[in-house]
């Protein structure tokens, strides 16, 4: 393998800038006269037909009523992703950030999205690679790498991929083996940050015309784009971080899949995955407003009373604050350790009235995600806390896809999914040493800072389901759609309020001075409840919630398509596995679970072909009424020690309407010429919104939806061109992406106070790309550039009221040079 060699930032932007104005010269309207040797011919007779399966069927997405975004392996190949948030710049109405402090998915879609990283919370935009769902959003920012296909339904889905899909759902098809082709692929990439890539994919035919092998492999490492620079005083001493990269990327993937296909009409992949994440701890960045509340004279938040507000002076991104404490159960110096193994069975049975597949899935994952959540350094860990988790899920789906029967089609199916969970949180709350609240008698020398507190908990979840959807064909071009299925969900739930270590072997919670955290021997030990019963509360509830899809579709012509559809989905309900934080014995209101939240869906829309194939127009119309919406609400509480606090508890408190439009234009301008311009505009707005109980209820019905982002809209052009004289081809990509400003977080007690609101801010984002294929294409290089302008924008920030506000900034300019190579043999 040949590998980029390593350079400077300027360097590398002076090349990037070479070979666009180098390429842009041969471009139309710089050099008509090289036009004409542009592209291939094939590509001047229109856009290519996309096929997609969001009904559960291959179809053509011109005549598939659902609002999809398909992205193709050629589409993959020209804007590079990193991960699968990188889709949403190609995507209308998708935002995509990471959740505050983790390296974890946040998407939303519609007005709903997630924010937290509650264990237990189900996203209301689904992930499914190859048909299985994926439970953890800390494993969903997957790399793209050897993707065959990725589709983005928006909208409720629940018909088709059950629940959690009321924002809507992201479907990833990865590459299968093929039979009787020995192919190898390779490919490296160098850039800013000291990062690197180097990613491969293996086809191995083992025997002829029946069984093949697929292997695939991924190594990414990046130093991380912030600096340990954070500088605060604590108890008269100034403490300054030293100005090591903090953050970054350590992230090794590989995927086996071993393909048997004995007949055209049987085939069967198995499939094993397995992901290992040692990432460094995110750096988080303390944004803590002194802004004064005019109730008290003072200022709102804790943190500016302790002398220690935010940085908002010189580049943020040399301000971040870490922790680098071993032990304690936090560890925070070994960053986040996430380890995933998946074991996949995916077989389709075709038989004369229509196709089996069945779909069979196993996936373990363990997570201890230790963080500073406060950007502040020093001896002190004010507040460190690692989420430590085991997961294990097992999940079956058997389906039939019928054919055609006169007018009539169908698709019907059952799915189970069974989940355990056991999760424990460390926390090491220096803050209340800050405060001058002494630590309980018979603890560690050190108050507060010396003594790690743990809350534990676990839950069950079996989920089965029944659905079925049918097409009628009332004319040649009129087709009723009809859908619906049944869920059932049962969770059981355990857990234990938040203790010291020292209480857990008391059966009455009283501290034992002489069992530590090292006695503890490990986090996760904690979970043992039959071992340590002090304080354990158990839970149960079982839901059956009814989804279902109406849509009447019309094909006017054969080159203009419309639809209408009703659909009724819901996100699941559940337990929150923070609660217990005050150290007093869980409740029976605390320890409820949410119910069910549901959507009902109205939309139109119109997908149309121009000018002879060269422009593709889909455009959707949606309302979506939300009810019983999960949000989060604060409780206020005495903690143990006597001092006041708050818990954060999810309740059903909201109602909430989101209406808007999404339109996506791909046009083929010319040979070689193509652009794509996704953009559209949603208002969100919270019919009610309450927390708390009489006579202490307070109106949030007025603040902004989180995570509803009014505009996202993106202008790419991709541009193929021959140069004489030079076998193969260049393609020039580049890409503007704008998301406006949308909320993160927001406070109970002053909800309206601009100060401790928390936003992702607007963005826009430029990417520019040049890369030359080998006339044979089996080689390639590129040389990008990631946020040309240099663009610094919080992604997400939180506000722990009324204690501190940190936030985490999206990556700056990045520089890179890639070159890859692969080769096929049939």
């Amino acid at each position: 393998m040949t590998t980029p060699k390593r350079t400077g930032r300027n360097v590398m932007a002076m090349g990037v800038a070479a070979a666009v104005a180098a390429a842009l010269a041969s471009a139309p309207g710089w050099a008509a006269d090289e036009a004409p040797a542009a592209a291939p011919a094939p590509e001047a007779s229109g856009l290519q037909e996309i096929v997609v399966t969001a009904e559960r069927r291959a179809s053509n997405l011109q005549t598939t009523p659902i609002a999809v975004t398909a992205v193709d392996s050629q589409a993959l190949a020209d804007v590079a992703p990193r991960t699968l948030a990188d889709i949403a710049a190609l995507v209308p109405n998708f935002s995509a950030n990471k959740i505050n402090g983790f390296n974890a998915a946040s998407f939303a879609m519609r007005g709903v999205g997630n924010t937290d990283i509650i264990v237990y919370n189900e996203a209301p935009v689904s992930v499914l690679v190859d048909d299985f769902v994926m439970p953890s959003v800390q494993t969903q920012l997957r790399d793209p790498f050897d993707v065959q296909e990725i589709e983005v339904l928006r909208g409720p889905q629940g018909t088709l991929f059950g629940k959690n899909t009321t924002g809507g759902a992201v479907v990833v098809h990865t590459k299968a083996p093929v039979l009787d082709s020995t192919s190898f692929e390779v490919q490296g990439q160098e850039g800013s940050f000291d990062s690197y890539t180097v990613q491969g994919a293996m086809n191995i035919p083992v025997i002829s015309n029946q069984l093949a092998l697929r292997i695939v492999a991924s190594q990414e490492t990046e130093g991380g784009w912030m600096r340990n620079g954070a500088s605060n005083t604590i108890g008269g001493v100034t403490y300054t971080g030293d100005n090591s990269r903090v953050g970054g990327t350590n992230v090794f993937t590989a995927r086996a899949k071993l393909l048997w296909q004995p007949t055209d009409d049987f085939k069967t992949i198995f499939t094993y995955e397995r992901l290992v994440d040692r990432s460094p701890s995110p750096g988080s960045i303390n944004v803590t407003p002194t802004s004064v509340d005019p109730k008290t004279g003072l200022p709102y938040f804790a943190f500016a009373l302790l002398g220690l507000p935010g940085h908002f002076t010189g580049d943020p991104l040399d301000q971040a604050g870490i922790t680098t404490r071993n032990g304690y159960l936090i560890d925070s110096a070994n960053g986040h350790h996430v380890i995933a193994d998946g074991f996949h069975l995916n077989t389709d049975w075709t038989i004369s009235p229509g196709t089996f597949t069945w779909v069979q899935g196993y996936r373990s994952q363990d997570s201890s995600l230790p963080s500073n959540y406060t950007g502040v350094v020093g001896p002190i860990s004010v507040f460190d806390a690692n989420r430590s988790d085991r997961r294990k899920t097992w999940q079956e789906e058997l389906r039939f896809a019928a054919n055609a029967i006169g007018p009539f089609s169908y698709v019907a199916g059952l799915f189970y999914q069974h989940d355990d969970t056991q999760f424990c949180v460390a926390q090491i709350l220096g803050i209340y040493d800050l405060f001058g609240v002494p630590a309980p008698p018979g603890t560690q020398p050190g108050g507060y800072n010396n003594n790690p507190q743990v809350l534990c908990n676990a839950q069950t979840e079996k989920s089965e389901a029944v659905y079925g959807e049918g097409n009628y064909k009332v004319t040649d071009s009129t087709t009723i759609t009809l859908g619906a299925r049944l869920t059932r969900d049962s969770k059981d739930w355990i857990g234990r309020q938040q203790v010291f270590v020292q209480q857990l072997p008391s059966p009455t919670g009283a501290i034992i001075p002489s069992f530590t955290w090292d006695q503890l021997g490990g986090l996760m030990n904690a979970a043992n409840f039959s071992l340590y019963p002090f304080g354990v509360v158990t839970d149960s509830h079982t839901w059956t919630q009814p989804t279902y899809r109406l849509t009447v579709s019309q094909e006017f012509n054969p080159t203009l398509f419309g639809y209408g559809t009703y659909s009724h989905g819901f996100k699941a309900g559940g337990y929150n596995d923070q609660v217990g934080t005050s150290g007093n014995p869980i409740t029976a209101d605390e320890k409820k679970p949410t119910d069910p939240e549901k959507a009902d869906s109205f939309e139109l829309g119109m997908k149309s072909e121009l000018l002879d194939h060269r422009i593709r127009l889909n455009e959707a119309l949606f309302y979506v009424q939300y009810k019983d919406a999960i949000r989060q609400v604060v409780v206020p509480v005495t903690n143990l020690n006597g001092s006041p606090g708050e818990e954060t508890l999810f309740r059903n408190a909201a109602k909430m309407t989101t209406y808007g439009i999404e339109s996506e234009l791909t046009a083929q301008l010319a040979p070689g010429l193509l652009a794509r311009l996704p953009v559209s505009y949603q208002h969100c707005k919270y019919n009610s919104f309450t927390s708390g109980d009489p006579p202490n209820v307070v109106d949030l019905s007025g603040l902004p939806v989180n995570r509803c982002p009014t505009w996202t809209a993106t202008a790419d052009l991709n541009y193929t061109v021959s140069v004489p004289n030079l076998p193969g081809s260049w393609v020039l990509d580049a890409s503007a992406n704008y998301v406006s400003r949308n909320l993160d977080t927001y406070s109970i007690a002053e909800p309206y106070a601009s100060y401790t609101q928390t936003f992702a801010q607007a963005r826009t984002l430029v990417n520019a790309s040049v890369t030359y294929r080998t006339e044979d294409e089996h080689w390639f290089a590129r040389v990008f550039v990631r946020n040309l302008t240099d663009k610094h924008y919080i992604e997400s920030a939180q506000n722990v009221d009324p204690l501190w506000v940190w936030a985490f900034y999206g990556e700056p300019r990045f520089v890179g040079a890639e070159i890859g190579y692969k080769f096929t043999e049939r």
